[in-house]
C-alpha cells in the first residue's frame, strides 16, 4: 500500500522551439504581454519579428517599458497599439526614440501611457479577476483621461479613489533562469512586476517561458521556494541560453551567476535607430538573417563570457580601475556637476530635517544626486535606504556605471523586491517617510513634470515610476538641465503632478516653492558675469516670469572630494557633460 504514495506526477512535456512556440501560440490581433522583470525575453521579441515581419499582424503590446523590445516591433509594423510606462532609449541616458516619435506623429501606433505601478496594478487586477484595482497614482496627471482610469467612491469611507481597469493579455512571455519540462519556472528578483509576475496569472491563453536551461523535476522540487510561474499556466517551454540578451539576468553567484547588460550592443542599436536605412541593415543582420543559435554565434564566446564575468559581485573594481586614470581632477565643476552636488546637499539636509528614511530617485542627474546624498548621510551615521523602482531596496551604488539598474548594485541590496512593493507598499504606505528625486523632460513653475509627450509635436519617453513617486512620496526634488524649452510656464502634458514638488535644482540655480510657485533662492555663479547679470541671464533662460527671493544666495561651491566621488560614478561622462 505504501508504494502508492511514491507515485510521481511528472506533468506534460512542453519543451519546444522558439519558432514553434511563436507560430503556434501567437495569433494576429493578440494583446501580447512581454514581461519586463528587469530581464526581457529578447529571444521572443526577435522571433516574433522573424515570423511576422511585414505581415501587419496588428498586435497590441503591453509591457512595463523598454527600448529595443518596443522599438523593434514598432519599426517592423507588428504593433498597432503600445500600452506602457516608458518607450524610448534607456542607456546610456534616457532619450526619445526616432522610431517611436515617427509612429506617434504619423498615427501608425497608438500609445496608451501609464505609470509603472499602474500597469502592474492592472495586471494584478487581471490575475485576481477583480475587474479593477485602487491606485494612488495617475490622479492629477494627464493620464486621468485614459479610458482605463476612473474615480469611484470608497464604500467604507466615502473617500474619492482612483482605480485602474484590469489588464488581461492573450499571452505573456517571460525569461527565467530555469524550468522543468512542465514549465515550473524559477525567476529571481528584482522584478518590475513584483516578486509575483502578475502578467503570467492574468493571461487568457497562458504563458511562453524562455529559460537558460531546462532542469529535472527533482531540481525544481528542491528549489520550489524560487518558482514564480507554476507549470499549469505555461503553454510552452523554450531553452534559450542568453535568451535575455542584451538585457541582464540576475542569478545569485552561489547558484551559478547570471550575466550583465550588453551596453555596447544597446548603444549600437541606439545609433542605428537614428537612421531608417541603418536600422534596416541592423535588423537584417541581427534578427531576420539569423536564428537564436546564429545570433549567439555572431556575438561570439568571448563577448558572452565577458558579460558573465561582468555580473560578478566585484567586477566593478576592475572596471573603475581601468577608467580611473582618465578621470578629471579639475577643481572647477561643470554646470551639471554643480547641479548634482548642490542637489545632493539639499536632499541630505531635508532627510535629516524631516526624518526621511527612504530615497527613491529617477534616472540621470537625479539618480546621481540621490547616490551622493546617500553616501554623505551614511558617512554621518544617518539611517537612510536607497530604493529603485524595479525592486532594489537598501542598495549602495558601485562606481563605474551611473545606470540606476546597473547589475553591480544588485549584490549590495538589503532586499530584492518588485515595483509593487517599492512603489506601492514602501513609497505608497501611510507615513512612509520617503523622498522622491526625479528628472524631467519639462517642468513648469508649479512643479508639474512632463516626460511623456508634447501633443502633436513629439513623443518623449513616458513616466516610468515618476508619476508613482510624485503621487506618494512625502516630498519631491526635481533636477533638470536649465533651458527655456525645459522650464516652461505650463507643461503641455502632466506626467507627474507637482503638488509634492518643493524644490527644483537646475544647472543655473535652486528654486523653491513659495505660494505654490517655484522661486529662485540660490544661483550658480556664471563665468565672467556678476550677480545682477547672472540673475538676468537665469530669468532669460526660464520660460516663465521668474520671481527672485529677497534672500537670494550664491550656492556653495562643491569640494574636490565631492567632485571626484561623483566622477567615479560616471567615468564615461554619460551624464557629466554640459
Amino acid at each position: 500500500m505504501l508504494k502508492f504514495f511514491d507515485l510521481e506526477f511528472n506533468g506534460e512535456n512542453k519543451v519546444t522551439s522558439i519558432r514553434e512556440a511563436t507560430e503556434g501560440l501567437v495569433k494576429p490581433g493578440f494583446l501580447i504581454h512581454v514581461g519586463a522583470t528587469n530581464t526581457i525575453s529578447y529571444v521572443f521579441c526577435y522571433e516574433l519579428g522573424r515570423v511576422f515581419w511585414g505581415s501587419n499582424p496588428g498586435f497590441r503590446l503591453v509591457t512595463l517599458g523598454g527600448g529595443i523590445n518596443i522599438e523593434l516591433l514598432v519599426f517592423g509594423g507588428l504593433v498597432k497599439e503600445v500600452i506602457t510606462s516608458y518607450a524610448g532609449h534607456i542607456y546610456p541616458s534616457p532619450a526619445p526614440s526616432p522610431v517611436i516619435q515617427k509612429s506617434y506623429l504619423n498615427g501608425s501606433v497608438r500609445y496608451e501611457n501609464w505609470s509603472l505601478l499602474a500597469i502592474c496594478q492592472g495586471l494584478m487586477a487581471g490575475a485576481l479577476d477583480v475587474g479593477f484595482m485602487p491606485t494612488k497614482s495617475i490622479a492629477g496627471s494627464s493620464m486621468e483621461e485614459n479610458e482605463g482610469f476612473k474615480f469611484v467612491e470608497d464604500p467604507f469611507t466615502g473617500a474619492r479613489r482612483g482605480v485602474v481597469r484590469e489588464v488581461k493579455p492573450d499571452v505573456s512571455v517571460y525569461h527565467g533562469w530555469c524550468s522543468d519540462k512542465e514549465g515550473n519556472t524559477i525567476m529571481f528578483p528584482p522584478s518590475g512586476e513584483g516578486v509575483i509576475p502578475w502578467g503570467a496569472y492574468a493571461s487568457r491563453r497562458g504563458v511562453i517561458v524562455t529559460v537558460e536551461r531546462v532542469v529535472e523535476r527533482d531540481f525544481i522540487k528542491r528549489h520550489a521556494h524560487l518558482v514564480r510561474i507554476p507549470g499549469y499556466l505555461v503553454k510552452a517551454v523554450v531553452e534559450t541560453p542568453f535568451g535575455a540578451h542584451p538585457s541582464a539576468l540576475y542569478v545569485p553567484e552561489d547558484m551559478g551567476g547570471g550575466y550583465a547588460e550588453d551596453y555596447d550592443f544597446i548603444v549600437d542599436f541606439r545609433n542605428a535607430a537614428e537612421n531608417e536605412e541603418r536600422l534596416r541593415r541592423w535588423v537584417e543582420e541581427w534578427v531576420l538573417s539569423v536564428d537564436h543559435e546564429g545570433y549567439l554565434k555572431k556575438l561570439g564566446f568571448e563577448r558572452l563570457f565577458y558579460l558573465v564575468g561582468k555580473a560578478k559581485k566585484d567586477a566593478w573594481r576592475q572596471e573603475i580601475k581601468d577608467k580611473e586614470e582618465a578621470l578629471s581632477r579639475s577643481e572647477e565643476p561643470l554646470n551639471v556637476e554643480r547641479m548634482i552636488l548642490v542637489g545632493a546637499k539639499k536632499i541630505a539636509e531635508k532627510c535629516v530635517e524631516k526624518s526621511y528614511r527612504v530615497i527613491l530617485a529617477g534616472i540621470g542627474g537625479a539618480n546621481l544626486a540621490a547616490w551622493m546624498a546617500a553616501y554623505a548621510l551614511k558617512e554621518k551615521g544617518y539611517p537612510v535606504d536607497l530604493v529603485a523602482e524595479v525592486g532594489f531596496y537598501g542598495y549602495l551604488p558601485r562606481p563605474a556605471n551611473p545606470f540606476v539598474f546597473n547589475m553591480a548594485n544588485v549584490p549590495t541590496c538589503k532586499g530584492l523586491l518588485g515595483s509593487i512593493q517599492v512603489l506601492g507598499a514602501i513609497m505608497g504606505r501611510e507615513n512612509n517617510r520617503s523622498m522622491g528625486v526625479l528628472g524631467a523632460g519639462q517642468v513648469d513653475k508649479y512643479g508639474n513634470i512632463n516626460s511623456t509627450l508634447i501633443p502633436g509635436v513629439t513623443y518623449l519617453v513616458g513616466s516610468g515610476g515618476a508619476n508613482d513617486v510624485a503621487s506618494t512620496a512625502e516630498e519631491v526634488i526635481v533636477l533638470v538641465k536649465h533651458s527655456p524649452l525645459r522650464l516652461v510656464e505650463r507643461v503641455p502634458y502632466v506626467t507627474a503632478p507637482g503638488e509634492k514638488v518643493t524644490m527644483l535644482v537646475t544647472t543655473m540655480g535652486v528654486f523653491e516653492k513659495v505660494d505654490k510657485e517655484l522661486v529662485l533662492t540660490e544661483y550658480f555663479p556664471q563665468k565672467g558675469l556678476g550677480r545682477e547679470e547672472t540673475i538676468k541671464r537665469i530669468k532669460a533662460e526660464t520660460g516663465w516670469n521668474l520671481k527672485v527671493s529677497r534672500d537670494l544666495m550664491e550656492a556653495e561651491k562643491p569640494t574636490l572630494k565631492e567632485l571626484m566621488m561623483l566622477r567615479y560614478f560616471d567615468p564615461d561622462k554619460n551624464f557629466l557633460q554640459d
